[in-house]
């Protein structure tokens, strides 16, 4: 293994255990965060054809002349456990593959939007929504990527990704997105 990669994984390790030791008992704290919005227009909930297409960057918007080779990563979507904003293991390697495609890639920027279930206030699931796209932002950015090419929004529990009121649905809702913006 070069020293660089060891250097990276012990990085990456260090963000993981640093994130994970910051999750607190949530319900005690204080919910009265704001959404921060973002600037760029964002799909209308259940618009496949919009969704699909802002979500693959290469796609969407082609690459110029200059542009890395790297493709864009096929995955753009960390999901979570109940009430949690913590990133699991098995979606590191998502996080990692958005981040090695933005640091090739500096002209792209990126909105992060954190998404809960239904369960909760709405106050509340707006801060944990923020919490969950902090989370993937504070990953990128410890992988290289510049903040200001970053923005972060919650949607708390009002984008959902499926319907139902059961926990295949909630699972699937308490999520962030790295969403490309176009360039």
């Amino acid at each position: 293994m070069k020293s660089g990669e060891f250097g990276r994984i012990t990085l990456i390790a260090i963000a993981v255990a640093a994130l994970s030791a910051c999750a607190t008992d949530e319900a005690n704290q204080s919910t009265t965060a704001t959404p921060v919005s973002s600037a760029s227009g964002t799909r209308a909930p259940g618009s496949s054809a919009n969704a699909s297409a802002a979500r693959q960057p290469g796609a969407a918007y082609g690459k110029s002349a200059g542009s890395a080779a790297l493709s864009a990563p096929d995955t753009h979507t960390v999901y979570y456990d109940f009430d949690k904003y913590d990133l699991k293991p098995e979606f590191r390697s998502v996080v990692e593959a958005n981040a090695k495609y933005l640091n090739a890639n500096t002209r792209q920027s990126v909105t992060i939007e954190g998404n809960c279930d239904e369960r909760g206030s709405r106050e509340y699931n707006l801060a944990l929504g923020q919490r969950r796209a902090d989370a993937v932002k504070s990953m990128l950015k410890l992988l290289g990527v510049s903040e200001s090419r970053m923005e972060t929004v919650s949607y708390g529990e009002e984008k959902p990704a499926a319907q139902g009121h059961d926990d295949t649905a909630w699972s699937k809702n308490r999520r962030s997105e790295i969403v490309y913006k176009g360039k």
